[in-house]
């Protein structure tokens, strides 16, 4: 005779499910947060191009306005000025974790387009990285940024 068990069921339970469901989201959150390491690299990353579209603004600006400008490197930020308009002046503030280091701390440009020759170095907390910047000598503002492993 077959009888059939109508009576006992399987599956999970509600409990079962939520505390499944509970970890996924749990282990979910954690694979999405950055660390703060990776946070410092995004704001560096965030500085360059901040600072590439200040400077060719600063480039063409005073190309546009036959007048000099200059790029100051200060401890917390840099500060772009074209002319001797002082309203006309744009800065960007350094992460946390890079630093100016010594020397010359100012790129001029000349009204006529051309820069100075010279080396501003940034020293970087993250991995032992340190950037220079290199203007080069010549018209329409040339640089060029050296990651350096230290």
């Amino acid at each position: 005779m077959n009888k059939s068990c109508y009576g006992k069921k399987t599956g999970f339970s509600l409990l079962e499910m939520s505390i499944v469901l509970f970890l996924i989201a749990l282990i979910c959150i954690l694979q999405f947060v950055p660390s703060s390491e990776t946070t410092n690299k995004m704001a560096e990353d965030e500085f360059w191009l901040n600072f590439r579209q200040n400077w060719t603004s600063l480039v063409v600006r005073s190309h546009r306005q036959k007048t000099a400008g200059l790029a100051l490197f200060l401890n917390h930020s840099v500060q772009f000025t074209s002319g001797t308009d002082t309203a006309d002046k744009k800065q960007i503030a350094l992460p946390k974790t890079m630093h100016v280091q010594g020397g010359k701390r100012e790129e001029k440009i000349y009204a006529n387009g051309g820069t100075q020759p010279q080396t501003i170095k940034i020293n970087s907390d993250l991995g032992g990285v340190s950037y220079n910047i290199i203007f080069e000598l010549g018209f329409g503002g040339q640089y060029r940024v050296q990651k350096v492993k230290n």
